[in-house]
């Protein structure tokens, strides 16, 4: 009997490349790790070639790497720029108005029009920023941000992210 414990990852996203050598996937810029056990009942991981397909991960993280646990199709098509993330922050920028998740993940928040405080009230960058603590659970939702290639990513105007309470979804 094995049971993993936190931290949690869910990720929605465009596949941007698989290795089935390694058994992996990139969504993000963020390596996914699939094993035996990863749930896949579509059996994704033998279909994807990147980029078309947008897919569901839930897993754990690992110091950098995560193990999906589950991997599920959405609806949506690799050129939907929506995507989601839920993650812990490693770590914070105070003055950039960056924090990092994942193993190295910069994220942007300068520019998201909707962050939300612990009680759920609409705050700016600064005070969002301000109040974040390491190992936080946040989700994030982004309707157009963009991932460069150093794993920064700058969230769209239309980015909210909010404090995740809710670890059983």
């Amino acid at each position: 009997y094995i049971e993993f414990s936190e931290p949690r990852v869910r990720i929605v996203a465009p596949v941007t490349a698989v290795d089935p050598g390694a058994h992996t996937m990139t969504l993000l810029g963020i390596p996914v790790m699939l094993t035996a056990l990863t749930e896949d009942e579509n059996n994704l991981a033998g279909l994807i070639s990147p980029p078309n397909y947008q897919v569901e991960v839930n897993g754990f993280n690992d110091g950098g790497t995560v193990f999906a646990t589950e991997l599920s199709p959405t609806s949506r098509p690799a050129t939907d720029p929506r995507v989601r993330l839920r993650a812990r922050v490693e770590s914070k920028n105070a003055t950039a108005r960056t924090f990092t998740v994942l193993g190295g993940i910069t994220v942007d928040v300068a520019s998201a029009s909707a962050l939300y405080d612990r009680q759920g009230t609409l705050v700016d960058a600064a005070t969002f920023i301000g109040s974040l603590n390491l190992g936080d659970q946040i989700n994030i939702v982004d309707a157009n941000g963009t991932v460069d290639n150093q794993n920064h990513w700058t969230l769209s105007g239309a980015a909210s992210i909010n404090f995740d309470f809710n670890y059983d979804d």
